[in-house]
This record gives C-alpha cells, structure tokens and sequence, in this order.
C-alpha cells in the first residue's frame, strides 16, 4: 500500500501520515510514530477501501509543513 505524508489545507491543519489497506495497519502506524508526535492526536478515516490516518491540529502552515518533514524523517513516506 503507497504511503505518503501530505499537508491538508484547512483552517486548521492537519498532516496525513498515510493511507492503509486496514485500519488495524493504519492504527499500528500510528502507535509507532505517536511518541514522536505527542503534542498532537490522529484521526482516521475510511476513503473507499483504504484508511488514512491524519494527526492535527495545527495552526498553521509553518507548523504543518515541520509536522510534515518530521514524519516524514521518521519513515512514513
């Protein structure tokens, strides 16, 4: 399944760290990158047969694309 990290645009911002064949695989996706990210909380949500796991809030661009570039860094690409 191809993962990707993305910035959503929003008034408020969120970072999705990918989009799984489950939501099993997308919550044990998360639970291995939350340490990494703990000031923020995830959300996951069904988009036909896949599950994409975003994490947010944040207030804005800035933090959105730093929030990016370290998932990113910590492989969920």
């Amino acid at each position: 399944v191809p993962r990707t990290a993305s910035i959503m645009s929003r008034a408020e911002w969120r970072v999705q760290i990918g989009a799984f064949s489950s939501r099993m695989r997308a919550e044990a996706q998360w639970r291995a990158i939350a340490k990494a990210l703990p000031a923020m909380s995830a959300s996951f949500e069904a988009a036909g047969n896949l599950t994409r796991v975003r994490v947010g809030a944040l207030p804005d661009l800035a933090a959105a694309t730093e929030a990016c570039a370290k998932v990113k860094r910590l492989g969920s690409e």
